[in-house]
């Protein structure tokens, strides 16, 4: 069986003493403790105040918890840490910090200087020179950068059809129409890409197309004056296989030059 204590106040703190279980629920003190009302003597003579007499769940649990308040050592966050306050006397004999040299505000200070160099940092992918950042090469860099191969075929290709050339003179040409150019590829038309006229005499030319006789238009010359005409939309005949013809107003040297090709 464990042994029993009971604790009272002593001049210099609680006193633990040893108690006898009578097995009867109730418990004595030994021989050489003598107990009066209010008063406790032990054999070392000292006067015990039993009214301050407390079991161990009493006044020592009650510091044991307020022990346990006591926060480990070292840095913690406030809600961790002791509380405590000074006077207002120590409060002025603390030092503040010494000011931060080369400290800067953000507006207009290092971060925003900072800022303005990263916004100029271009979006990822191809640019124009506009948006792109400069860069320069040394020597030996572009020593080793190789040229594009060179371009070939610049020069214009001319029409992608084929010209067909015809050339017609006559001293009159006023009796009956003339064949101004060869009949078309079967199943294809002419169209008319240059015509070039000088005449001997002012007369007019009338050209239409063969058989259907539709009107192509008329043409007036003056003695010596080249003509040339070139349409920038298609001239085209309206029947396959059909020729351009011509007649003039009166007698007279005329010589007329044209290029047309075929289509459908």
């Amino acid at each position: 069986m464990a042994d029993t204590y009971v604790y009272f106040q002593g001049p210099a703190g609680p006193i633990p003493v040893k108690v006898i279980d009578e097995g009867d629920g109730t418990f004595s003190f030994p021989s050489h403790v003598t107990a009066t009302v209010g008063e406790m003597t032990a054999n070392a003579g000292a006067n015990l105040n039993t009214s301050l007499l407390a079991l161990e769940g009493g006044n020592l649990a009650l510091i044991k918890a307020d022990v346990d308040k006591i926060p480990a050592q070292g840095q913690a966050l406030a809600a961790a840490s002791m509380p405590v306050v000074l006077t207002a006397a120590q409060v002025s004999t603390l030092t503040p910090p010494a000011a931060i040299s080369g400290y800067a505000q953000e507006s207009g200070g290092n971060l925003a200087a900072i800022k303005a160099d990263v916004d100029k940092i271009p979006a990822l992918g191809q640019a124009v020179a506009a948006a792109s950042v400069p860069v320069v090469l040394t020597a030996a860099q572009l020593a080793t950068l190789t040229p594009p191969a060179a371009i070939t075929s610049v020069q214009d290709g001319g029409p992608s059809w084929t010209s067909i050339m015809a050339t017609t003179s006559s001293a009159d040409m006023s009796a009956a129409k003339a064949n101004l150019i060869a009949a078309p590829t079967a199943g294809l038309k002419a169209v008319i890409t240059d015509l070039l006229i000088t005449a001997a005499a002012d007369m007019t030319l009338t050209l239409t197309e063969e058989t259907t006789n539709a009107d192509f238009g008329k043409i007036n010359l003056k003695a010596g004056v080249p003509f040339h005409f070139s349409p920038h939309g298609k001239w085209k005949t309206t029947t396959a296989v059909k020729r351009l013809q011509g007649q003039t107003s009166g007698a007279g040297q005329i010589d007329i030059l044209i290029l047309s090709y075929n289509e459908a």
